[in-house]
């Protein structure tokens, strides 16, 4: 199995703003965005958005088919800062 971590900045007070959306993106798209989590301690400003795949060729086929809606876009840059992270995960 494959975890496809993303981490955020989210700007001050905007959290739940930014869970709803990658929410209601998630109902969308349903295989996206598995577990969404909020740094409660240390560095609070800090959102992290987790998703599951078979294998390397099955999270390729589905980032290819991902295709995140204008509104998504406009609302996430409204919501975070620069810092993104990415890291890509073997579950063994």
């Amino acid at each position: 199995m494959i975890v496809d971590r993303w981490t955020y900045n989210m700007k001050q007070g905007k959290w739940p703003e930014l869970i709803a959306l990658f929410k209601a993106e998630r109902e969308r798209y349903g295989s996206m965005f598995d577990r969404i989590y909020v740094c409660r301690v240390g560095n609070r400003g800090r959102l992290a958005v987790e998703s599951e795949f078979e294998d390397m060729a099955d999270m390729e086929k589905k980032m290819a088919e991902f295709s995140p809606s204008p509104d998504f876009m406009k609302q996430f840059v409204a919501l975070t800062e620069s810092g993104t992270t990415r890291e890509i995960w073997s579950v063994e």
